[in-house]
């Protein structure tokens, strides 16, 4: 560990600074130690990001010192959090979780609150700030038998009033048993699919790429079209009705019908295409349920 009056230690997962004089300073080495106890659970819990990332860089300031900050880079690089005598590390644990997601998701893109959640809850349970599994079974079980459970639709959404502390609860509860169950590499799987472009469904539709370019640019073909021929109604005036020019006329008319040709020939590959791959997608959605309901044990039913 290297460290330095200005405030400053370097780890191996961490370049900690604050500003000279403060609160947090006085706190560098348990702050870094805790730090570095919170990316091991975390590596432990869905395994390590990318072995060429940098280190997380952490500025810990109080308000009427924000100034000394320097800017800080993209999320996944950094941490900036306040570090006072009344809440002294607030947060930095679920931030920690947060950078670490984003780099084993490969995104910065927000993640489902359900998995969120429950990960910080996994994770402040091995810190010593969360309920263990038998406090927390019980008390799902009490929620449940006073039929106070959230619903699984409430759990997708993210913490509300009506479900409080419970929320936190079952969200602990649900992705410790995945990832007792599958194991840290499902996860982390499930992790960079349901925050990518195109949502849940990219996955299905990852093997229709080009049919899908190709219903794009039919797309764009039947826009260009009809602002086109709204064009094409002042140059008909303009070349052909008004100076009496028969010619034009006649290759004006002649360019419309071949477009409007064209566009007929596209529309009708433009639904195929789209029929073709809401079914193929729609198929691999059951099939993959299908496969999923039959490695289901008995006692799910």
């Amino acid at each position: 560990m290297i460290g330095e009056p200005r405030g400053l230690v370097a780890k191996s997962h961490f370049v900690v600074r604050c500003a000279p004089g403060t609160f947090a300073m006085r706190h560098l080495p348990q702050i870094t130690t805790r730090l570095e106890k919170a990316y091991g659970i975390v590596v432990s819990l869905l395994g390590g990001p990318p072995e060429t990332a940098l280190p997380i860089q952490v500025w810990l300031d109080e308000p009427e010192r924000e100034s000394a900050c320097p800017t800080i880079p993209p999320a996944r690089e950094a941490i900036r959090a306040p570090y006072l005598p009344e809440s002294p590390g607030e947060g930095l644990d679920r931030a920690v979780l947060l950078v670490l997601l984003a780099r084993i998701a490969g995104h910065d893109r927000p993640l489902p609150p359900l998995f969120v959640e429950g990960l910080h809850g996994c994770l402040l349970q091995k810190l010593g700030g969360f309920a263990g599994d038998e406090e927390v079974l019980a008390k799902l079980r009490t929620a449940r038998a006073n039929h106070a459970l959230p619903k699984p639709r409430a759990l997708l959404a993210g913490p509300d009033e009506q479900a409080g502390n419970l929320y936190y609860l079952a969200a602990q509860s649900f992705i410790a048993y995945l990832l007792e169950r599958h194991g840290s590499a499902p996860m982390a799987r499930v992790l960079r699919e349901v925050g990518q472009d195109g949502g849940a469904a990219a996955p299905y539709l990852r093997p229709y790429k080009r049919q899908l370019a190709e219903v794009s640019l039919y797309l764009v073909i039947s826009v260009a079209f009809g602002i086109g021929l709204a064009r094409m109604q002042g140059v008909l005036l303009d070349k052909a009705l008004i100076p009496h020019d028969t010619h034009a006329l006649v290759v004006i008319m002649a360019i419309l019908v071949a477009a409007f040709a064209l566009v007929l020939v596209t529309s009708l590959r433009q639904n195929y295409l789209t029929a073709n791959i809401a079914e193929s997608v729609l198929r691999g959605i059951r099939a993959r349920m299908y496969a999923h309901i039959q490695r289901l044990h008995a006692g799910f039913f």
